[in-house]
């Protein structure tokens, strides 16, 4: 709590580039919170205490207006996407505040792609399911994060206004072990994002032969260590993929 206050917490951008000609499309916007000495406490540390103390939306406000603001100057038309929970999303208010901060920042809402995971779409709310739909009008547009891990219904993606899919890191982790399954899984998920026309991204690559063969699968955009781990958006302003 006192870190948020304070403006400890930070949003440190993951580029995503597209793996057919390694040009960058964007970032993901990741919360790190550097320690005293020198260490950061990552993603997974601060989501489960911000749960565990009722602040994960007020988490998720902060991690939304600073990548907004990175937005307004990162180049167009460079993306930053977000990931929100239900009880952000479930927020009566949550749409009003997103298109005010895009609008004071002058940022076309195209250019923010917010994330809600497959498993988040298990217990969607008609809440949750309205919010989506109004900031899609906005022009903000939606990914589903972790796609292929959970048990979502294949209706939602006709549904809801998802505009790409985001394959779950454990299907990389079958690629780099030459797993066939996870090679066929990952090819039949790129298919179907693909005759649906979304926008595909697969992340947790690491290195040349992960991207290449998940391009040979069909996947479009790839984030990971290969391509550069997530660091404030003043490291990419001066270092350029």
């Amino acid at each position: 709590r006192q870190a948020l206050e304070s403006s400890e917490l930070q949003a440190w951008l993951m580029p995503q580039v597209d793996l057919a000609s390694n040009l960058l499309q964007g970032y993901e916007a990741l919360v790190r919170w550097p320690q005293p000495d020198g260490q950061l406490s990552t993603l997974e540390n601060i989501r489960d205490l911000a749960r565990s103390g009722q602040l994960a939306e007020a988490l998720d406000g902060e991690m939304l207006r600073q990548s907004i603001a990175a937005l307004q100057q990162l180049q167009a038309p460079l993306s930053v996407a977000v990931n929100l929970s239900a009880e952000t999303l479930a927020r009566p208010e949550a749409v009003e505040q997103v298109q005010r901060w895009l609008e004071q920042a002058g940022v076309a809402p195209h250019r923010l792609h917010l994330e809600i995971t497959e498993t988040a779409l298990l217990r969607l709310s008609s809440d949750v399911s309205a919010t989506i739909q109004r900031l899609s009008a906005l022009g903000v547009r939606w990914v589903v994060d972790g796609f292929g891990a959970g048990y979502s219904s294949i209706s939602h993606l006709r549904d809801l206004p998802i505009h790409g899919l985001k394959l779950d890191g454990s299907f990389i982790a079958g690629v780099r072990n030459g797993d066939q399954k996870s090679l066929r899984l990952a090819q039949a998920l790129a298919g179907l994002a693909e005759s649906l026309g979304l926008d595909t991204v697969a992340e947790g690559i690491e290195s040349l032969a992960e991207a290449t063969s998940l391009r040979e699968l069909g996947w479009r955009c790839g984030q990971g260590l290969y391509f550069g781990k997530a660091a404030p958006l003043s490291h990419w302003q001066t270092n350029h993929l």
